[in-house]
């Protein structure tokens, strides 16, 4: 949770038990008195409220992902959140959308939930915990899940996420997370698990400059350094690019859309991009709108130029 949460109003839940309590007769339809069908037998009441406490990096498909499975939860309180639906919750980088299914989990032995825009799992692996309103599965387990779960680029996207700063994830040295990987011998995708443990990189700061730097190894290039210290005599203290090449001096930053709207970001970017051009560095500036056949193309040109051999 974010040392600064913030409070969310959502429209209230209730079942078709409650219908009464909410102004509705039995065979009255929910859309007259402003209710929406969430889940078969849940509803939401736009004419009330119940409050979250949330990150203060909470956004739409956060409250989207919270509310259904809060509301799933009132008739089968015993459906963990669970694999990307936690992840995300939990502010993990998954490839997630609101219109996305959610999965849940319930204990080994007892029937998964079979709904629409559900995927239901059984586990031996289940500790639940509260968390913003809803209950999702232990963290620990939760990675283990992931792994089983998610393409190798996406499982290092976590790691970064994990042994990073991204957002309100747990900080993670990568010998904590080696034995959490390594101190449960059988589940699903251990093996993808410790080969993404390898191309993790600590310091990263968000999941764009992963996929840039996976993009990079992958187009035969040298991988950058992560954030490494480069000390400019203009400056009185080390700054840190995304990325870079400190030998050849060519620093790689991914503009993530938070860069436009903090302005005192915007104003330390600046700053570091000027001195860096004042000392001679190239500096290639990468969006996610960039195409990795584009930036690959100019960091092999800068590396070129430098004649480092690629």
């Amino acid at each position: 949770m974010s040392a600064s949460p913030k409070r969310i109003e959502l429209p209230a839940l209730f079942c078709s038990a409650d219908r009464a309590e909410h102004g509705l007769s039995r065979y009255q339809p929910t859309r007259s008195r402003g209710a929406t069908r969430i889940h078969r037998g849940v509803y939401e009441d736009a004419g009330r409220t119940r409050v979250v406490i949330a990150p203060r990096w909470a956004d739409p498909t956060w409250i989207e992902v919270q509310q259904r499975l809060a509301a799933l939860q009132t008739v089968r309180p015993d459906a963990v959140g669970s694999h990307t639906t936690a992840a995300l919750l939990l502010g993990l980088p998954t490839p997630y959308r609101a219109d996305a299914l959610l999965h849940v989990t319930v204990p080994f032995g007892t029937r998964p939930v079979r709904r629409p825009g559900v995927v239901g799992h059984a586990s031996r692996h289940l500790d639940p915990r509260g968390h913003c309103g809803v209950r999702i599965n232990r963290g620990d387990l939760v990675i283990h899940e992931l792994a089983g779960h998610l393409r190798i680029g996406d499982l290092i996207a976590v790691f970064d996420a994990l042994l990073g700063t991204w957002q309100d994830t747990p900080d993670l040295t990568a010998e904590e997370l080696r034995d959490l990987l390594t101190g449960r011998v059988h589940y699903r995708g251990r093996r993808t698990a410790l080969e993404a443990l390898t191309r993790a990189r600590a310091g990263v700061r968000s999941p764009g400059e992963t996929r840039t730097r996976l993009a990079i190894v992958a187009a035969g290039l040298p991988e950058p350094e992560v954030a490494p210290a480069v000390r400019l005599p203009s400056l009185p203290t080390a700054i840190h690019p995304d990325m870079a090449y400190v030998g050849p001096r060519i620093a790689i930053e991914y503009e993530g859309p938070q860069h436009r709207l903090d302005e005192s970001q915007w104003d330390r970017d600046i700053e570091r991009y000027g001195a860096l051009v004042r000392h001679e560095w190239i500096v290639i500036r990468i969006t996610r709108r960039t195409s990795a056949a584009r930036f690959c193309r100019e960091i092999r040109e800068a590396l070129e130029l430098r004649a480092v051999p690629v």
